[in-house]
């Protein structure tokens, strides 16, 4: 992908100096993953907006919840984040820290995008070997940040920012994702880059648990198999979560016909693909019709 804006349209444009800034960062700090993300005042969630060094464009799919993952923490905090070698080095579950995995970082660095109580974004760079950014390097990025906030500081004068931390208390989903990412033999690896997931009714996010239950013995278990499971914000008002393992699924619409009418009387469909060697389910789901609150809150 080809970013590069000249200079003046650059001046036209705060998109275009947003992005030579995160070119310059990433030449200036040798880092190889450069992001910034913003608050979504209207949504009340954060997105990482643009990336470079990234190993595909998943990053867009990411909705982070406020005080969780790396640009949550930041915003929550107003301070910077900083982790040396993940998933060691994370206060919390890897699992909240769906940048770190989908890029393979192994180090970060990221800084506040605004001031004190107007905080309202994070600018982080990645390293994919690991390293120490120097004092430097950070200050480096703090500037950077500093200098893209004032080209959005207009655009948040008047947004209300909550800052609520979460509750305490666990999703049964992600605790359910946490327990068996143990068992490598069934389910090979997790991702939940929509965060949203969490915050649906907890009924819901049981009987999910009951479906992932179902699809670990019919991909994985009978077939001596391993199962990946990814959670990702498709089309911004839908929730995809994708079940894909290792060979073919004959028959799939008999055999997940259980599934195919649940997700229906939810208003959401079911995708199934045998492809080479792989085969891939989709379930997609209207997160705006089951929400608790809409938009979400934390």
């Amino acid at each position: 992908m080809n970013d590069s804006i000249p200079q003046d349209k650059a001046a036209q444009e705060p998109q275009a100096t947003v992005r030579i800034h995160l070119e310059r960062l990433r030449e200036e700090t040798d880092a190889d993953f450069v992001a910034m993300s913003l608050y979504d005042p209207e949504q009340r969630e954060i997105r990482w907006r643009v990336a470079y060094g990234a190993l595909s464009e998943r990053y867009k799919a990411i909705a982070i919840r406020m005080g969780k993952g790396i640009a949550g923490e930041v915003l929550m905090t107003g301070r910077p984040f900083t982790v040396i070698v993940f998933p060691d080095d994370v206060p919390s579950e890897p699992l909240e820290y769906p940048i770190m995995i989908i890029e393979r970082l192994v180090s970060c660095f990221a800084a506040p995008i605004g001031s004190g109580s107007s905080v309202f974004g994070a600018l982080m760079v990645g390293d994919r070997k690991g390293r120490v950014f120097s004092p430097g390097e950070k200050d480096t990025v703090q500037r950077t940040a500093n200098r893209i906030g004032k080209l959005y500081a207009p655009s948040y004068e008047s947004a209300e920012i909550s800052r609520e931390r979460p509750a305490p208390g666990k999703s049964p989903l992600m605790l359910y994702l946490q327990r068996n990412m143990v068992r490598p033999a069934l389910l090979s690896g997790a991702e939940i880059l929509d965060q949203r997931i969490t915050r649906i009714p907890e009924p819901l996010q049981l009987e999910i648990t009951r479906w992932l239950d179902r699809l670990l013995v019919l991909l994985g278990e009978a077939r001596g198999e391993s199962m990946r499971v990814s959670v990702e914000r498709k089309e911004g008002c839908w929730m995809t979560l994708e079940a894909s393992a290792p060979g073919r699924l004959e028959e799939p619409q008999e055999q997940l016909s259980w599934l195919i009418g649940r997700v229906g009387e939810l208003q959401g469909n079911v995708e199934m693909y045998n492809e080479p060697g792989l085969f891939r389910l989709r379930i997609n789901l209207p997160v705006g019709m089951m929400a608790e609150d809409t938009p979400w809150v934390f």
